[in-house]
């Protein structure tokens, strides 16, 4: 039922994780390991370490929890679910992924207030980042009927200044027929 549990990958991944970047360490088999967490969920952590950890391995860890004064979460129970390196150029970090099978007496309900803060935040900046891009959408279409009203502004003045000018020429060339006329009929009747 154990081996079930956690090789079932729907069993791992029904609780939301939270990024979070947090010093944990890690203890295996008599090995410890410092890390700084990626992500957390109340299933276990996924952190970078510096080195691998056997995949299977029975673990326990240790969380410090940011702004808080009490003791760090302990996973008293749990097991390395994963240990593969980064594969970045020139880096040798892991990551190290510990599922949690058992917390130590209250620990699981402080992480659980953790990530529901976490969770809180992270809406709340959701929220804050619709209203962001919902006013930057408003300013941005103000913009573009203020251009276009500016637009129609410029060329119902270059039609009305054209207008003008075909009207004065018009004047003009209707005041030098009416003098050519004039001076036609002077011409005639002298």
């Amino acid at each position: 039922m154990l081996r079930r549990r956690l090789t079932d990958h729907s069993e791992r991944r029904r609780r939301i994780r939270f990024r979070a970047t947090l010093p944990v360490r890690i203890r295996t088999e008599g090995a410890e390991i410092q890390a700084q967490t990626r992500n957390v969920s109340l299933l276990g952590v996924s952190a970078i370490a510096e080195r691998p950890a056997t995949q299977g391995a029975a673990a326990t860890a240790e969380l410090e929890l940011p702004g808080t004064s009490g003791p760090p979460i302990r996973i008293s129970e749990g097991s390395i679910v994963r240990s593969v390196p980064l594969n970045l150029p020139g880096d040798t970090q892991y990551e190290v992924g510990v599922f949690a099978l058992k917390y130590h007496g209250q620990d699981e309900a402080r992480l659980s207030q953790y990530l529901e803060q976490l969770q809180m935040a992270e809406y709340a900046a959701v929220r804050a980042g619709y209203k962001a891009l919902r006013e930057k959408i408003r300013l941005r279409e103000a913009r573009k009927r203020a251009l276009l009203l500016a637009k129609r502004r410029r060329r119902k003045l270059r039609l009305a200044k054209r207008r003008r000018r075909a009207l004065a020429a018009a004047r003009r060339k209707a005041a030098a027929a009416a003098r050519r006329h004039a001076k036609a009929r002077s011409r005639h009747h002298s």
